[in-house]
């Protein structure tokens, strides 16, 4: 298993594509919201009932779903807190196609505001 790393950036040409994601908001952002920004330019399905989106992007996607934070550790709730997150969203983008997935997320919010934080321990590099 600790080898995993080195084939990971062996299999994507020495760098480290970043998949997991949080879409991050000051305001309530619906599944619908993000669904009306992005299915002018892909074909996107949607689950109201459980909060899940998933975006077909020419040769990528992205998968998107709402977050629970209420069992997130005390470092990352102080995060939420600082940034008057109110809503958050689990994302995971595909190394394939992964620019246009960017792009995509860039759209977002630059029409709906908020931004996409790694999945990491700061929450670093962010997309916004």
């Amino acid at each position: 298993m600790k080898n995993k790393s080195k084939l990971n950036k062996i299999k994507t040409g020495g760098s480290r594509i970043q998949r997991n994601w949080f879409y991050m908001s000051e305001k309530e952002i619906s599944p619908d919201d993000i669904k009306s920004v992005w299915e002018q330019d892909y074909d996107v399905e949607i689950w109201r009932e459980q909060g899940i989106l998933e975006i077909t992007l020419g040769e990528g996607g992205i998968d998107v779903e709402t977050c629970p934070t209420d069992r997130w550790d005390d470092y990352s709730k102080e995060y939420l807190k600082s940034n008057s997150v109110v809503m958050v969203y689990a994302v995971t983008v595909t190394e394939k196609g992964y620019e246009e997935c960017v792009n995509a997320m860039r759209k977002l919010c630059s029409v709906k505001g908020g931004w996409f934080a790694a999945d990491t321990d700061d929450f670093t590099p962010r997309i916004e």
